[in-house]
């Protein structure tokens, strides 16, 4: 047995060191492939490519190691090649900005986004000051401190006209809506503005109603988030390999095409969309899954005996009520601008949640076929989780 062992044991050393051989000759070629990219002012970031890697190694693979494990190793080899191709100097940062774009940006709702933002601007060194404002005084303050931002831009408060060229708003859509009828024309012409709600229709209309002739409006919503919400988990990677839809219902202008690139200096994957495509897609991908969680986790907390469920609950019960500990203050704007397109989603999802009742009932009364119905769905739902998981990070 021991001379067994140790043979094992020898080949696995070797195998060891041909993995560690090809490992550095891959290191390399990232290097190249890095230094390539800053040579030609690319993004550092490809999560498109990252994604067909997993794929590809999870599809490829008829050994003994499941697609968990594939991935973890995987995951872990392309996390070090973007630390490769940073310590390279590759566009991740400031690196490809040649000049700041905007001489001062204000930040308008200090919290996860604005302050995130804010601190992505700062480490791009794509603007000179950065202002902000938010309700709270206390978040000012902290920001403030933090230096998240250099001053308070106080003009909305006392009726001035601000001197931001850039207003990023960061609020809920009601606040957003708001902030545009009151106020609309203390923004000077050329300035551009953008939010980052999370349906599009109703603020473009409201931003097309009330601000002041001149100023240029880009409908906006990074596909970004984290479970945690504040200044206090602000982030200036947030954006970095995520989509940022932009409406593309603007003529291109000189300051239009500015902020795209600020989005791409910061590491955004920007995606033109209409508004109405804009509010369709997020339904489905993020609005119907809320109300999904939401339903499932009092569905729960109502029951008699739902303290001993909870009790029994595991991974997957978490899994499928994350969301649940969403904040109604941010949602119930998103529900009340997008409520016929959420309406529809939710009678789709009725229907076929009726039709597995209807198959379940069938087959409990003896009708062995109609289970194939059921079979089908988790067939098919295996498939576009498999696909999910490969693109994985997204936030709500």
């Amino acid at each position: 047995m021991n001379n067994t062992l140790e043979k094992w044991r020898a080949e696995i050393d070797s195998i060891d060191d041909e993995l560690l051989t090809l490992l550095n000759r891959r290191a390399r070629l990232v290097a190249e492939i890095g230094q390539m990219k800053k040579r030609e002012h690319a993004p550092l970031l490809d999560p498109d490519r990252e994604r067909e890697i997993l794929a590809r190694v999870c599809e490829s693979s008829d050994g003994s190691l499941n697609e968990t494990g594939i991935k973890k190793i995987f995951q872990t080899i392309i996390d070090e090649s973007r630390r490769i191709q940073s310590v390279e100097g590759v566009s991740k940062t400031a690196s490809q900005v040649a000049k700041p774009q905007w001489n001062q940006v204000t930040i308008i709702g200090c919290g996860l986004i604005g302050a995130s933002f804010a601190l992505a601007l700062r480490k791009t060194g794509t603007c000179r000051r950065i202002a902000g404002w938010d309700i709270d005084e206390a978040v000012l303050r902290e920001a403030l401190r933090r230096s998240i931002i250099d001053e308070v831009d106080s003009s909305f408060a006392d009726s001035s006209t601000s001197r931001s060229d850039l207003i990023y708003l960061a609020m809920p859509i009601g606040s957003i809506i708001d902030f545009f009828r009151e106020h609309g024309q203390q923004i000077k012409a050329g300035t551009v503005v953008t939010d980052a709600g999370s349906t599009k229709v109703e603020i473009c209309r409201a931003a097309r109603e009330h601000l002041r002739e001149g100023v240029i409006f880009v409908g906006g919503h990074p596909i970004a988030g984290s479970d945690q919400s504040g200044l206090a988990y602000s982030d200036a990677d947030l954006f970095t390999g995520i989509p940022y839809v932009l409406v593309n219902d603007v003529d291109q202008t000189d300051q239009r095409r500015a902020f795209d690139e600020t989005l791409k200096a910061i590491g955004a994957c920007v995606r033109l969309m209409t508004s109405d495509a804009h509010d369709r897609a997020l339904t489905f991908i993020s609005h119907l899954p809320q109300l999904l969680s939401s339903s499932l986790a009092v569905t729960v907390v109502d029951q008699t005996d739902a303290d001993e469920l909870l009790d029994l609950s595991g991974s997957g019960f978490r899994d499928m009520t994350r969301l649940a500990g969403s904040s109604w203050s941010m949602w119930r704007g998103i529900l009340e601008t997008n409520r016929a397109q959420i309406t529809t989603a939710l009678d789709a999802f009725a229907q076929r949640l009726e039709m597995v009742r209807q198959r379940l009932r069938a087959f409990s009364e003896g009708g062995c076929d109609q289970i194939t119905e059921i079979e089908r769905i988790f067939t098919e739902a295996n498939y576009l989780a498999r696909m999910a998981n490969r693109g994985a990070m997204h936030m709500e």
